[in-house]
């Protein structure tokens, strides 16, 4: 039975003096409080936020710590040390001397080996090392991987996060959170995966998305507790040769900052949104196959909100793909049976043909013109 007793402080505030905002990023990434760091996969998150941290390193980004070259930890759940992290920070020309990567560290009596850690397990730890080599921001690539219990529960996600955050402000030091979009939909934020808690407890959240047109990654403020959201910014990324060990050379991104954008992430969502073939294609063989579906189902399939799927739903109500018989519960129409039947005829032509040339796997586009979703 736990021992713990909990009380209520009552603190009058005339006996509090307010004080400025601090940025380790120029009113983009705050000091004493989390930021979220949140994009699709696979277009770079990483790459620039290795520029960021060089930034920091070296005392170069614009902000309070401008000028002061900051201790900057790492805990990094997906990439490799030797292979991608440290090429990747080399070639952003970060201060390695002051860029620390955190790792767990177990024993259990002669044996000893290393763990990711993780918010249960590790947090007085991890404020004792911070506190120890001065560390100024903590980076989390991604953040879930701290994290234990369900990501989509807004009441685990809030009982992680919210210890987490109290060592920012505890330390005075930004901590940054890496997080994924989903395949939903609505205003860019309605994307990150999980429960909209990621969203509300940073006091700031950065999105990033590429523009297909440009080639460029779009840097968006999206949420800010300290005043008016920063212009969005744009950065390219090539690739970097970086001498790593045995005299061999490694490729890693790079990414060079280019300035103020007048696109934002929304933009490049709100044109996404415009082609949404596949997507009503899998919810509509969903509802073939079951009878009938929910929001629940829908959300399940995409890996997105509840409301994101509702949004999915009735819009394909309105195109009379689907109906819906009972509050909360839509079956495929004649309509929305033959434009599934439309796609699987021409599924089985792209094949046939490619067998015909010698090539067996199927390589269909992305969105096809004739599956696509008016969005009225």
């Amino acid at each position: 039975m736990s021992d713990t007793k909990r009380t209520i402080v009552a603190d009058p505030l005339a006996l509090v003096q307010g004080r400025r905002a601090r940025f380790a990023w120029d009113r983009r990434v705050p000091l004493g409080a989390p930021t979220l760091f949140a994009g699709t996969g696979g277009i770079g998150k990483s790459t620039i936020l290795a520029w960021v941290i060089a930034g920091l390193s070296r005392g170069s980004l614009p902000g309070d710590l401008e000028g002061i070259p900051a201790g900057v930890g790492i805990i990094a759940g997906e990439d490799d040390t030797e292979t991608t992290l440290v090429p990747r920070l080399q070639a952003a020309e970060a201060d390695m001397d002051r860029v620390w990567l955190l790792n767990g560290n177990a024993t259990d009596g002669k044996d000893n080996w290393k763990e990711h850690p993780t918010i249960a397990g590790h947090l007085p730890q991890l404020k004792e090392k911070l506190t120890e080599i001065g560390v100024r921001v903590l980076v989390v690539d991604p953040v879930v991987s701290m994290q234990s219990g369900n990501s989509k529960d807004l009441s685990d996600v809030r009982r992680d996060l919210d210890k987490f955050a109290a060592i920012a402000k505890e330390l005075d030091m930004a901590l940054i959170w890496v997080h994924h979009f989903n395949k939903g939909q609505g205003h860019a934020s309605d994307r990150m995966s999980g429960s909209h808690a990621y969203r509300d407890i940073p006091r700031s959240v950065l999105l990033l998305a590429q523009d297909e047109d440009s080639g460029e990654r779009i840097l968006s403020h999206d949420k800010s507790n300290y005043g008016e959201l920063q212009p969005s910014v744009a950065f390219a990324i090539s690739t970097a040769e970086v001498p790593v060990a045995n005299g061999e050379i490694s490729q890693v991104g790079r990414a060079q900052y280019l300035g103020e954008s007048e696109l934002t992430v929304q933009d490049i969502v709100g044109r996404e949104e415009r082609s949404l073939g596949t997507t009503r294609t899998a919810i509509l063989e969903l509802a073939e196959s079951k009878g009938t579906i929910t929001p629940k189902d829908v959300a399940e399939l995409l890996d997105t909100s509840p409301a994101s799927a509702r949004t999915y739903l009735g819009r394909l109500k309105k195109s009379r793909d689907l109906v819906s018989d009972k509050p909360g519960q839509f079956r495929i129409t004649e309509i929305g049976r033959v434009a599934v039947s439309r796609v699987a005829v021409s599924r089985d032509n792209v094949t046939a043909q490619q067998a015909q040339q010698g090539n067996v796997t199927p390589l269909f586009p992305e969105h096809d013109d004739e599956e696509t979703m008016e969005m009225s």
